[in-house]
């Protein structure tokens, strides 16, 4: 629960910062501190839902026997996948929602190409205001072998289709009605968040400079030369 788990927190930072003078991390002493392996793994645990681990893989691979029940090794196979699809190089998690047209398409069927993939929603302000930057992306990069691939937070479809019509979109169009990976493995709360894979489906950068801004034209550059 929180209340222990912030106990530990504070008498960590004590051993290490008041008595000891150790600057980093507090949490490798609080494991080296913690004896019980099922509660050494439920520290772990809890510190990667509160994003407190740089190196999330590393730990659970140094202390693997910590994660004793069923529950905390399931636990930790889903807080890793998490974790390890935000890293650059790492595998992306596929995702599938519906076109405009009822038909399912998968981030996995853009294989073999560069795909920023756009979150965004038709009742976000930020979001409108990226759309004609992406469209001037999308024909800056028409002939290159990039997908732009948007996918709506939206859960009114005939306001979503109405958008696409009036503001002429292009690129890749699905809606997710706010469900499915993009909320539980990406675990995107806020839009527009902009994500970008590889051509070998690998994650290249899960929060990427927005249109309007030339660092990310800059990042497309860079990812079609690979």
């Amino acid at each position: 629960s929180p209340l222990p788990f912030d106990l530990l927190l504070n008498y960590a930072f004590g051993r290490t910062y008041v008595y000891n003078f150790i600057m980093g991390s507090t949490l490798p002493w609080e494991l080296k501190y913690i004896k019980c392996d099922e509660l050494r793994g439920e520290v772990i645990l809890s510190a990667m839902e509160r994003h407190m681990l740089d190196s999330a893989d590393v730990v659970c691979k140094r202390y693997a026997s910590s994660f004793v029940t069923p529950k905390q090794k399931a636990r930790k196979a889903d807080l890793l996948r998490k974790y390890m699809v935000k890293q650059p190089g790492n595998p992306e998690i596929d995702f599938t929602y519906e076109d405009a047209n009822g038909k399912k398409r998968k981030l996995s069927d853009f294989k073999g190409k560069v795909v920023l993939v756009d979150v965004w929603a038709t009742w976000c302000p930020p979001c409108k205001r990226e759309i004609p930057y992406l469209q001037e992306l999308e024909k800056e990069f028409a002939n290159k072998n990039i997908v732009f691939l948007s996918v709506s937070f939206d859960t009114d479809r005939t306001a979503w289709k109405n958008m696409l019509k009036d503001k002429n979109m292009g690129g890749v169009q699905l809606i997710s009605y706010r469900k499915g990976p993009l909320v539980t493995d990406y675990e995107i709360t806020a839009v527009p968040q902009f994500m970008l894979f590889s051509k070998t489906g690998k994650t290249v950068n899960i929060n990427t400079p927005r249109p309007s801004e030339p660092a990310l034209k800059q990042l497309l550059e860079a990812e079609l030369k690979k």
